[in-house]
């Protein structure tokens, strides 16, 4: 699990009847332990025992003070979210607006298991209530993905079904919630092993593509919201060769998430292998676009060819980090 052997240690007696293990002098001080600090143990299913640095935190607070600059506040609560803080206390010195009451609960929205557990004229306490480690990531993973590829298929049908795209923004923020929340789990895995082993982690080093898929599934899902807004405004039906480029590209997206689910690194060289002809394909749908007599509508496709380009760029994205993955 990305860790690495000490070696052997002999148990000794003390006079008391109590046995003893040293601990290695290089791993006391990686941890930044010393004499008289406390160390958590725990006994495996399997009989082992597992010695962590420190107690895990609980509840772990932070206050953050308001200033005028509403969108750094904004950043400074996500940021301290994605950290792991239980409880996050925002205050100020005169009383909140209304604006702000309003922008900051509606962030609140969007980051998984936040309430408001206290509020009064100048403060307003937030309490994280899923406790870490209690969902398992690929499960997360799986339902980001079923997500993004419900919203993005909806999103390429609204191109000869204007009524599909309507909700598509809407449920855009079920998706950043569950990126949030696997940043957040990700983060806590790193320092506390009981997460680490909850959620069900491969190896430590690994936590940076877990980041990147879910970023990926993320822009993903931003791409179809913008795909969405763009067809109410067409005058006419796209071109077929249009229509066929987009069908093509929710097929690599299907293609290159059974990859990684299916940790099928041969398929998904595969997939990277046939992006040269995806790329191909789309200049050649761009240069029939400038037959396009309606100015409008010729701005219009090339955007929605843009952003079909970026979702097949964003999905090839996975497969090339299902190939450095550990499992």
């Amino acid at each position: 699990n990305g860790g690495y052997m000490l070696g052997f240690r002999k148990l000794q007696v003390t006079g008391g009847g109590t046995y003893t293990v040293s601990l290695p002098k290089n791993w006391i001080e990686e941890n930044s332990l010393d004499k008289g600090d406390q160390v958590s143990i725990s006994v495996k299913e399997d009989g082992s025992i597992l010695i962590s640095p420190k107690e895990v935190e609980k509840d772990k607070k932070t206050r953050i003070g308001v200033n005028k600059d509403l969108e750094l506040i904004i950043r400074m609560f996500i940021t301290k979210y994605l950290e792991g803080f239980d409880k996050i206390e925002v205050f100020t010195d005169e009383r909140f607006t209304p604006e702000f009451r309003r922008v900051l609960k509606k962030t609140v929205q969007n980051l998984i298991g936040v309430e408001l557990f206290e509020e009064t004229s100048k403060k307003m306490v937030f309490q994280t209530l899923v406790e870490s480690g209690s969902l398992d990531l690929n499960n997360i993973l799986r339902r980001l993905s079923v997500i993004t590829q419900s919203i993005y298929v909806d999103s390429i049908d609204s191109l000869s079904d204007k009524v599909s795209a309507r909700d598509i923004p809407s449920r855009d923020d079920e998706v950043d919630k569950l990126h949030f929340y696997i940043r957040r789990e990700i983060n806590e895995a790193l320092t506390n092993y009981n997460v680490f082993e909850s959620i069900g982690m491969d190896d430590k080093s690994d936590a940076v593509n877990y980041v990147l898929i879910s970023k990926n599934y993320e822009r993903i899902a931003d791409y179809a919201v913008d795909i969405s807004k763009l067809v109410p405004q067409l005058e006419t039906d796209p071109p077929q060769n249009l229509l066929d480029y987009a069908n093509q590209s929710i097929e690599v997206y299907k293609k290159c998430t059974d990859a990684f689910f299916k940790r099928d690194k041969e398929k998904a060289s595969k997939i990277l292998d046939e992006y040269g002809d995806y790329r191909k394909g789309s200049d050649e749908i761009l240069k029939t676009m400038y037959n396009e007599q309606n100015g409008k509508n010729l701005v219009l496709y090339t955007s929605i060819l843009d952003g079909i380009r970026s979702v097949i760029r964003h999905s090839t994205n996975i497969a090339r980090v299902t190939i450095n993955i550990s499992a």
